[in-house]
């Protein structure tokens, strides 16, 4: 008998926790949407460093730069530069914000 009520009662518990979501799945969601949100990022930062080294290379090609991937750039170039990547991680974030009220 005490068998068959612990049976009834595990039953009954594992029915319940079937139907009934798990506390941490909203962090577990903002877990993986954070390498997602990560790795956009890092594309971003991957796509600035090209553009900023292409930029410098088109300079050395003039002669007003050494070539070097870091070099200094003219501020107006500097800025269209730097704004691609703001308006970048500014996609990035929209998109988890998206994802996030998706979910």
């Amino acid at each position: 008998m005490a068998l068959a009520l612990l049976g009834t009662a595990l039953f009954a518990g594992r029915a319940y926790f079937s139907t009934q979501p798990p506390e941490l799945t909203a962090q577990a969601r903002a877990r993986v949407q954070q390498p997602d949100q990560a790795l956009c990022v890092e594309g971003a930062l991957m796509s600035f460093d090209v553009q900023w080294a292409a930029a410098c290379a088109t300079l050395a090609e003039t002669g007003r730069s050494d070539g070097h991937a870091e070099c200094e750039l003219p501020p107006a170039e500097a800025g269209r530069i730097n704004r691609l990547l703001q308006q970048a991680e500014q996609r990035c974030l929209a998109d988890a914000v998206a994802s996030a009220r998706r979910r």
